[in-house]
Parts: C-alpha cells; sequence; structure tokens
C-alpha cells in the first residue's frame, strides 16, 4: 500500500474494494492491504448497516407477503477484532499438503466497545430492542468469550433494551421468515454474513 494513502483516497469520488470489488484486484488483496489498515489506523471499529426494504423497491422477502415496515434493521458488525485480527499462515504453501489456518482473536475490551454500541443505539431505536449472533456452540472459545461479555453489558441495560441470542445458522432463517421479529443485530463479520 502506499505511504500516501490518506492523500490517494481523498483525490477519487469513489473508491472499489471490499463486497464491491474490482475485477482486477483479487479480494484478499484489498481487505489485508486497503480496508483493515484505513480501518486500523482510524480506529473504525464498528460497521453499522443499515438494512430496509425501499418503498418502490421489490424485496427478496416480497414472496412472504413482508412489507417495507417489516425490515427495518441496524446491523452493528465488529469490524477490527474476530476474523480480521490477521492471525494465521500458511505452511507448504506451494505443494498439496498446503495448511492454512485462520485465528479470530477476540478481547474483552474489543467486546465490550462494540456491545456498548449496539445497546447504545438500540436504546435510541423506538423498539428498543438487540439481538446478538453467535457460534459459540461450535467456536468454544473466542465466541464463548463473545457470548459472556454481551450479557455482562447487557446488565446495564437491563428495563431499557430488550435482549436476545441466536446461533448464526438459526439466524438466517429467521432473517427471511421474520424480519419484523428484530430491530438491531450485533455480530462479528463472519457470524453477520447473512446480513
Amino acid at each position: 500500500m502506499q505511504e500516501d494513502w490518506i492523500e490517494q483516497l481523498k483525490k477519487h469520488d469513489a473508491i472499489y474494494f471490499g463486497a464491491v470489488g474490482w475485477p482486477d484486484v483479487p479480494d484478499h488483496i484489498s481487505l489485508w492491504q486497503m480496508i483493515l489498515p484505513i480501518r486500523q489506523t482510524m480506529n473504525q471499529y464498528v460497521n453499522v448497516r443499515p438494512t430496509r426494504i425501499l418503498k418502490g423497491t421489490q424485496a427478496p422477502v416480497a414472496q412472504l407477503q413482508k412489507k417495507p415496515e417489516d425490515l427495518d434493521w441496524v446491523i452493528i458488525r465488529e469490524n477490527s477484532e474476530g476474523e480480521y485480527a490477521g492471525q494465521g499462515g500458511t505452511t507448504h504453501g506451494h505443494s498439496k499438503n498446503a495448511i492454512a489456518t485462520e485465528v479470530a482473536i477476540f478481547t474483552y475490551v474489543g467486546l465490550e466497545r462494540i456491545f456498548r454500541f449496539a445497546f447504545e443505539t438500540a436504546k435510541l431505536r423506538p423498539r428498543k430492542k438487540l439481538t446478538m449472533v453467535t457460534k459459540s456452540n461450535a467456536q468454544r472459545h473466542g465466541m464463548v468469550l463473545w457470548d459472556k461479555v454481551f450479557y455482562e453489558v447487557a446488565k446495564e441495560y437491563e428495563g431499557v433494551v430488550e435482549h436476545d441470542k441466536m446461533l448464526v445458522d438459526a439466524m438466517t432463517v429467521r432473517m427471511v421468515n421474520r424480519p419484523e421479529s428484530m430491530d438491531v443485530i450485533v455480530a462479528t463479520n463472519c457470524s453477520s454474513s447473512p446480513s
């Protein structure tokens, strides 16, 4: 990445990366050499994604007779830890014996700040409801800490914000079948993939 990358970004009207992509830049290059350095330099630990059915558009859930008011979410994704920690590597990458590892890293401090942000967002919304997405049934260390810290922060919002927990697999079904049952959603990058 160029040393003057911030100045270079300011010169362009549009930037293509990540989910949008650019045809001749591999996804892992745009993420690890552009997006993540920007997030880390600017301490952008939250990815906020409002999700709505816009009036006049045909939504994928339209076949289920869902109305625009049925889907009005704010998805809060952890933007700097977990799967974005950058830990892991490839051994014997030149052969069929290649071994690649990815290590998701969660810190108490990082989890506490993302959950506090999510609860504060939910507190400002009319429904005052927060759904936490997890995969703690399979990821028995990082996601178990994820759940633990969520419930510790939740105690501070008792009686203010209603909250629940969903495994990512079940969350996918709930998003399609009962979008009106959710308001604010907090997840890691990978456990928010239905978004």
